[in-house]
């Protein structure tokens, strides 16, 4: 292709390589000779630099979609890394709240238990027990055991306590984030 790009009577290969590369199209025609074309046809030194202008033009525009391509490419970064803290604010929300469900079960259960430890009239109570162990091995030990009603409501009575401050703290953490 290179010979036939040099052939200057080759009219095919001039417009091809004048469409590909701007700037030799303008070196070429400066060499063609004045008997090979007519004389309004050959470019005039302003042609000239108006042929080379769009080249600078492309170069340009160029550059500048290169500019806005890089500063697109930030702020893809920018808004990712927004995006990522929102996920884990999400996350950490979201684990609040399943720690507010469990508070809430345990709440409801605390509340089944205390009604039916009043209605008992017995000192020691036949269905509730608050077992001590010695959690460190596989079969933990039996340290020692309450199953006295009164002692077993005042237990009650300051766990709902609180589960209900730690409760109303994680909703104020939800609330304000």
């Amino acid at each position: 292709m290179v010979a036939m790009t040099k052939d200057s009577n080759n009219t095919v290969a001039q417009a091809i390589r004048s469409a590909i590369i701007p700037e030799e199209r303008a070196e070429e025609k400066a060499e063609i000779p004045t008997n090979a074309a007519p004389a309004e046809q050959q470019p005039t030194p302003a042609e000239q630099s108006v042929e080379i202008a769009p080249a600078e033009k492309k170069t340009k525009s160029k550059k500048e979609k290169k500019q806005s391509a890089e500063a697109l490419k930030v702020e893809i970064e920018r808004k990712t890394q927004e995006l990522q803290q929102c996920l884990a604010e999400l996350e950490k929300k979201k684990k609040l709240s399943l720690h507010r469900d469990q508070f809430i079960q345990a709440l409801d259960s605390l509340g089944e238990a205390e009604t039916k430890l009043k209605q008992e009239d017995d000192f020691n109570s036949a269905l509730f027990k608050m077992k001590f162990t010695d959690a460190s091995s596989y079969n933990s030990s039996e340290i020692f055991s309450v199953s006295n009603r009164f002692i077993l409501l005042g237990f009650i009575t300051y766990m709902r306590e609180k589960i209900t401050k730690k409760i109303s703290e994680i909703e104020t953490e939800l609330i304000n984030g």
